[in-house]
């Protein structure tokens, strides 16, 4: 897969639009937004189908590096939080809009067996995820150690 860096400074309605579009394009169902199921970004994809929680945060730029061709790479750095109640439904799926550059999509069943090694806030209320880009690698980076290879769900919409 071919990533190129997005703009630096994307507002959050052009990270939302870009996943909800990617979503209704991959399942061929309008989103429908849903109310109370434990985050303001809350959409079903058609009658029965899955919950997309999207999370959306711009890139922080790490470090600037020339490789051996000359170009210049970029370390992104993406910070996201949710709500842990979010995992507690395994219909759910997590959507981690990284800026423009690419987005995390993951069912909560995948990924059940990581929580609890994400960071924490607010007493354990919030898990948050670090996803590092430093080309041509994507992983999600946590304290102690924890690092996990997130190729498998970098832009897979199918959920395949």
């Amino acid at each position: 897969m071919t990533m190129r860096y997005g703009p630096k400074n994307p507002t959050v309605e052009e990270m939302r639009s870009h996943a909800l579009q990617k979503i209704e394009e991959a399942t061929g169902h309008r989103l429908v937004q849903e109310w109370d199921r434990h985050s303001d970004l809350c959409y079903r994809a058609g009658p029965g189908g899955p919950y997309f929680h999207i999370f959306t945060n711009k890139p922080a730029i790490r470090a600037v590096r020339v490789n051996h061709l000359g170009n210049a790479t970029q370390h992104r750095v993406y910070f996201h939080g949710n709500l842990a109640l979010v995992w507690d439904d395994p219909e759910s799926v997590l959507v981690l809009q990284c800026g423009l550059d690419f987005s995390v999509v993951a069912p909560i069943p995948d990924w059940s067996c990581y929580q609890d090694r994400m960071g924490i806030s607010q007493g354990g209320k919030r898990l948050e995820q670090h996803v590092h880009w430093d080309k041509p690698i994507v992983e999600l980076r946590e304290k102690g150690g924890f690092v996990l290879n997130l190729e498998p769900w970098v832009d897979n919409f199918c959920l395949d």
